[in-house]
């Protein structure tokens, strides 16, 4: 993107600056996660009843890949919504 800049206007922006190695790990991460729940979301919809759903809902929970039980994330361990 800085080359497109450079040759756009002819020098380099003073306003872009280099992003800290632990900075681009993190938006590393958020894209994963993103995806993954892009994922998620896709199967969700998929689901051609509210027994398929909950089972899906709950496959996620219980791999792992879902923290939406987790204290202070809206939900609790124990409740039974499927």
């Amino acid at each position: 993107m800085l080359h497109l800049l450079e040759l756009e206007t002819g020098a380099r922006p003073k306003e872009v600056q280099r992003i800290p190695p632990g900075t681009m790990d993190l938006f590393v991460e958020i894209g994963t996660i993103c995806r993954d729940v892009d994922g998620f979301l896709v199967e969700r919809g998929k689901a051609i009843s509210p027994a398929v759903e909950g089972a899906t809902v709950h496959a996620e929970v219980r791999s792992g890949r879902s923290n939406c039980c987790a204290p202070g994330k809206g939900g609790t361990p124990d409740a039974k919504r499927w």
